[in-house]
């Protein structure tokens, strides 16, 4: 189901992927279109669930092992006249209570998920499970799958904060030619207005 809903569209053309944990879901990336494709399958359904997400879209991500915060990554670009993010839980890309949440004191976790939070109002939100089947030993036997799950994850949570990063900077230069220009335009306009005077005879 993932392979056939990942194949090449002439919307969508993959230049990363990343599939999950059973290949119940998938990850991918189209550098060129600007935006990020996520495939869900399950066996109610004989076709894969597609979720498209345009960068420009992304506020920021978190990454949770049983709800609690284990990384958080957000855009510094301003939104509705306010700065959104940079200050989430301490700054861009703070690592919170260690990249295991509290997984020192437990000796299992039962969920494993990325949360990317979006400018979009009917969906504020959209959740990857990487990991929901009930729990799952850190240590031990179950150490091995774990520790893979978590590089996944992470691994997704790492494109996106990249993401997030490329689109503040272009924002940033967006920005700075957008006052450059408008600079240049007031300077253009005195000049006018002085010829006028000067036209005039009011100055010399």
């Amino acid at each position: 189901k993932l392979d056939k809903a990942n194949e090449p569209t002439d919307d969508f053309s993959a230049s990363v992927k990343i599939v999950g944990y059973g290949a119940k879901y998938s990850f991918a990336i189209d550098n060129e279109r600007k935006k990020i494709m996520i495939v869900t399958a399950d066996n109610s359904s004989d076709v894969a669930k597609k979720r498209y997400i345009d960068f420009t879209d992304i506020i920021s991500v978190e990454l949770l092992e049983d709800s609690n915060i284990a990384f958080s990554k957000s855009t510094m670009r301003i939104i509705g006249g306010g700065i959104v993010g940079g200050a989430i839980a301490g700054g861009a890309g703070a690592v919170i209570g260690g990249l295991s949440g509290d997984s020192k004191v437990k000796k299992e976790i039962s969920k494993i998920e990325v949360k990317i939070l979006l400018r979009n109002q009917n969906s504020p939100t959209y959740t990857i499970q990487c990991y929901n089947d009930g729990p799952l030993e850190v240590s031990g036997i179950g150490k091995v799958t774990y520790d893979s799950i978590m590089s996944t994850a992470k691994e997704i949570v790492d494109h996106i904060s990249v993401i997030i990063d490329m689109m503040d900077r272009e924002y940033q230069h967006q920005e700075m030619k957008s006052i450059s220009t408008t600079e240049t335009k007031s300077i253009t306009e005195e000049l006018e207005k002085l010829c006028a005077l000067k036209e005039k005879g009011i100055i010399s």
